[in-house]
């Protein structure tokens, strides 16, 4: 898992996408779904703890970068699905 420096609170959970090149978030896009896997939750995430690879609404959340490395903030509940 990629290391993560910061400490994330409540139900926030840290997302680094698939395919970064098209993380962007392009208004309107309500319809397009991104996956990613979950490199950091916070400690009042009750589903997710890390690693867990998950589907999402394209607008949902913030991006950001960490170490360079693109990431997309949410909340738990903007998940839409965890894939197995």
């Amino acid at each position: 898992m990629t290391e993560f420096p910061i400490k994330l609170l409540g139900d926030l959970i840290a997302v680094r996408p698939d395919k970064p090149d098209v993380q962007k978030i392009i208004t309107p896009d309500w319809t397009r779904s991104l996956k990613g896997r979950v490199v950091s939750a916070g400690d009042g995430c009750h589903d997710l703890k890390g690693g867990e690879t998950v589907v999402f609404g394209a607008v949902v959340g913030m991006e950001t970068m960490v170490n360079n490395i693109p990431m997309r903030m949410m909340r738990e509940e903007n998940v839409d699905a965890v894939l197995e």
